[in-house]
């Protein structure tokens, strides 16, 4: 897990990828997920000014080739990546988050506005997990 410190904002203009991916069972058995991360870095690419274009292919190509390696599992798989950072955190959720992707001076955490926590896992001292409702 990153630490929090690396995805807050850096004086010194460092920039974090957020991508979010809905991993549908369809998509996990095709690898589409791959082509989805390559049409979301297209569409962004084409918003963007000419001038910040290299930084968020730069940004991009470190996440791109850990999903060419991998293979997600769980309902959507959340990424928070940043060279200048030394950081590349990779998390998947039970919960369904529509596909996104973002460069910005913090990790973008708008996407998971709509996800309501429904427990808490607890270990207690023994190891068994003992899961209790959030308040």
């Amino acid at each position: 897990m990153a630490d929090r410190g690396r995805l807050e904002p850096s004086a010194g203009g460092a920039c974090v990828l957020t991508l979010c991916l809905d991993l549908a069972r369809a998509r996990k058995l095709r690898r589409s997920h791959l082509a989805r991360f390559d049409e979301l870095l297209e569409g962004t690419l084409e918003r963007l000014r000419p001038v910040a274009r290299p930084r968020l292919r730069h940004e991009a190509a470190p996440v791109r080739d850990w999903l060419a390696r991998e293979r997600p599992t769980g309902n959507t798989l959340v990424v928070f990546s940043s060279r200048a950072r030394a950081l590349m955190a990779a998390l998947v959720l039970a919960d369904r988050v529509h596909d996104y992707l973002a460069l910005g001076r913090v990790a973008d955490l708008r996407p998971f506005a709509t996800i309501t926590p429904r427990a808490l896992v607890v270990r207690p001292a023994d190891g068994s997990p003992k899961e209790e409702p959030c308040s």
